[in-house]
């Protein structure tokens, strides 16, 4: 799901606490463990380590690093 130019929300799982996503082509990036998260990230305090995350069933294929 959008959230602000493109940035993401995915909805699978349909549960509160999934991860924000920078996407832009092939290039992906997480930018926050939830939408609150992402929100003070974005547009209050800067970058922070991101906490715990809940896991995106696509995206567990592909283990990241975060």
């Amino acid at each position: 799901m959008p959230i602000y130019g493109h940035r993401y929300l995915p909805l699978d799982p349909h549960a509160p606490g999934n991860p924000v996503l920078s996407v832009m082509q092939t290039d992906i990036i997480f930018y926050g463990a939830n939408l609150a998260e992402y929100a003070s990230n974005e547009f209050q305090h800067g970058w922070r380590e991101p906490g715990p995350t809940t896991k995106v069933p696509f995206w567990d294929y592909f283990p990241l690093d975060y």
